[in-house]
């Protein structure tokens, strides 16, 4: 049996930006960096992620840490390095976006749920090599877990996610457009084969030093059967407008890594806002609400905090979690669907909804506005005397019907059940008709989608069946 080393080269783009922690800073969560201050993708953040999304299947591929008896642990066959991150801060600085949770009941900011983190710009690039030791006996399956891995990348498929805090719409890695996977095998019984791979390990690899490398090939029916993934366009009809704000009450921006300015939906934000419906709708049918008003009354009543953390472990107290945490995994799919498919403190969820992003058309003069802001000034009327209330005056601006393109959004759902894709497309349909605002309350909120959805994946005929509901003539 003789060795050989796999070479996979995964040409990666972030279409919305990417998050890879390392601590924080009191409630700034900070990106990850290298010796010289530049972010990087931590090579153990990539290949855990890779590891939980094989499962099983891929654990011959990952190696064993030492049982409990003191067995001997098995050595990783994959190779996974540390990965520079590449955009121009110059042009395209780091963004430090501010999120937060709100109260359902009250509308309210919750205690402990404002945090701020810091993340790369959208369209972060990066290049994945990846190193496997394969021999000569196991080529067949070597081969088949290289194209597995890739296979995850496929835009068609959703992406895959990388990096902290994707939960907020970031994270999403494809690959870049018109560029695919290759690998290379490096037979070490062959001089030469080894020669060229140590030379490659030696140099620092670049997209030239695999243009010879051979393309991964994909099965025919490479689409995966345990995800539903969705894509629309969001537009503001005629008239309206929305405003979700980022501090400074005006419509959240960022800049790509082109350097052009974005208007942004941020995929917390559409998150929550199908939480929220969702969790409506299983109430309506008899499902266990964990987040009810009843359990809101109970906790005010008896003096018990309601906070993010209390939410986020499903009101279990603090000195129970450990003993308790097996007990509620094992019976959050019957007892707790909507936490089952958003996720909780102990078990991320399995939905995700992606930024946003539209190009501002054209970048205003400091101090000015863009053609597609519009400005507003506010005040509080006092009911006694009708006037203004001291301290109450204060002004907006709002993005408008103006802007001529669509919000793209892209989300998807790993092992969806019926009854959740049947809530999504029904939370879909209510945003559509007007029946869900967007944003903060200083604009009316109102969108709808531009087009019939595009989905694929179980259950997407639920989507492809939507009529957008015109409200333009």
């Amino acid at each position: 049996m003789s060795k050989i080393m796999y070479g996979l080269y995964l040409p990666l783009v972030f279409p919305e930006g990417l998050a890879p922690g390392s601590g924080s800073d009191f409630n700034t969560l900070l990106l990850a960096r290298d010796g010289k201050g530049k972010p990087v993708l931590r090579g153990t953040a990539l290949a855990g992620a890779l590891r939980h999304a094989c499962g099983e299947e891929g654990e011959t591929f990952f190696g064993s840490s030492c049982g409990k008896d003191l067995d001997e642990g098995v050595p990783s066959p994959l190779k996974v390095p540390d990965i520079s991150l590449e955009f121009d801060p110059a042009q395209s600085p780091e963004d430090t976006r501010t999120h937060h949770m709100r109260n359902r009941h009250t509308n309210t900011v919750l205690d402990g749920a404002l945090f701020s983190l810091e993340s790369c710009p959208p369209g972060t690039l990066a290049e994945v090599l990846l190193w496997l030791e394969g021999s000569s006996e196991n080529k067949k399956r070597d081969k088949a877990f290289l194209a597995h891995l890739a296979g995850f990348f496929i835009p068609e498929r959703g992406g895959f996610l990388v990096g902290g805090n994707a939960a907020r719409g970031i994270g999403r890695a494809v690959f870049r457009q018109g560029k695919m996977a290759v690998f290379q095998a490096f037979d070490f019984t062959d001089a030469g084969a080894l020669g060229k791979y140590l030379d490659f390990r030696q140099n620092i690899p670049s997209a030239d030093a695999v243009k010879d490398w051979k393309p991964v090939s994909f099965p025919e029916n490479g689409e995966s059967s345990d995800r539903l993934t969705v894509q629309f366009e969001l537009k503001i009809p005629r008239g309206q407008d929305i405003l979700i704000a980022d501090g400074d009450m005006a419509p959240q921006r960022v800049r790509n890594r082109e350097g052009k300015l974005c208007w942004r939906i941020p995929g917390s934000t559409l998150r929550g806002l199908f939480r929220s419906w969702i969790t409506r709708l299983a109430a309506r049918e008899g499902k266990d609400v964990m987040d009810t008003h009843a359990k809101y009354r109970e906790f005010i009543q008896s003096g018990t905090p309601y906070d993010g953390d209390s939410l986020a472990w499903l009101f279990v107290r603090k000195l129970e979690r450990k003993n308790k945490k097996e007990e509620l995994r094992r019976d959050m799919p019957a007892k707790y669907p909507v936490q089952y498919l958003f996720g909780t403190g102990f078990q991320r969820g399995r939905i995700h909804f992606s930024d946003a992003l539209v190009p501002i058309s054209s970048e205003p003069e400091p101090g000015n506005f863009s053609k597609e802001e519009n400005y507003r000034s506010h005040v509080r009327i006092d009911p006694i005397t009708g006037g203004a209330v001291p301290g109450a005056l204060f002004s907006n601006t709002v993005l408008t019907s103006q802007l001529a393109r669509s919000f793209s959004v892209t989300f998807f759902v790993e092992n969806p059940q019926e009854h959740e894709a049947k809530w999504l497309a029904q939370t879909l349909q209510a945003l559509d008709f007007g029946l869900l605002r967007l944003g903060s309350s200083k604009a009316s909120g109102r969108i709808q989608l531009a087009g019939a959805p595009a989905a694929s994946g179980v259950f997407s005929e639920l989507f492809t069946n939507i009529q957008p509901f015109e409200t333009e003539e």
